[in-house]
């Protein structure tokens, strides 16, 4: 089993949740947070999925967090956002 990369994680999960995002954005609820099935994601890069939770919480979340304006953090990956749960901030590190 090969361990994927940093940006095969967040290339699967843009490319996996994408039109999800996008069709969701054009509703009142346009929150850039979505949720994301780490499963499912572990699954299409041939990985463990409590490996794949780590990875996005401990490694992934700090290095490509960022601040707004006002200095508040602003993260990658939330564990609950509302009613959703493991959640990814489509608007930030979109890969391309």
């Amino acid at each position: 089993m090969r361990i994927p990369t940093d940006l095969d994680v967040m290339q699967a999960i843009y490319d996996t949740y994408l039109a999800a995002y996008n069709e969701r954005s054009k509703t009142p609820r346009n929150s850039p947070y979505l949720p994301i099935d780490v499963r499912a994601v572990a699954s299409s890069l041939n990985s463990n999925p409590d490996v794949l939770f780590g990875r996005l919480y401990y490694h992934l979340a700090p290095k490509y967090g960022t601040t707004d304006d006002s200095g508040h953090p602003i993260k990658v990956f939330q564990m609950k956002v509302g009613p959703d749960k493991v959640c990814r901030n489509m608007s930030i590190c979109e890969v391309t």
